[in-house]
């Protein structure tokens, strides 16, 4: 099992394989016995891939490291979250172990529509 996380300038993109590898390309897989490639590219490097051995393992370490999605997260606990912390409710958004998969334009949006 493969995780990637693209970070803020991360992608992937399919290639032919007989095209010239972009600079920053950190990761390459043949397609197609060989015809074309998967290149994750990233050039401000905060991007991250890391490979497990199951998927249990790959849950074990997500585990510590997401908290619920948006649509699941519970107001009390999100709401002592909030109390518990002395940063910025956009920091705190944005903290993926409170709430996961909340980025900077969706977190802008969400105080935007709030008033906040």
């Amino acid at each position: 099992r493969l995780v990637v996380h693209l970070g803020m300038t991360g992608q992937f993109t399919v290639t032919p394989a007989g095209e010239p590898v972009a600079d920053h390309t950190h990761l390459v897989f043949d397609l197609d016995g060989g015809t074309h490639q998967l290149r994750f590219r990233d050039i401000r490097r905060f991007g991250s891939a890391e490979l497990f051995p199951s998927a249990a393992a790959v849950a074990d370490y997500l585990a510590d490291k997401l908290g619920p999605e948006p649509d699941a997260l519970d107001p009390v606990s999100f709401a002592a979250a909030v109390r518990a912390s002395k940063r910025t409710l956009k920091a705190i958004l944005l903290d993926q172990t409170v709430v996961a998969g909340v980025g900077n334009i969706y977190a802008d949006e969400a105080l935007h529509r709030a008033g906040l």
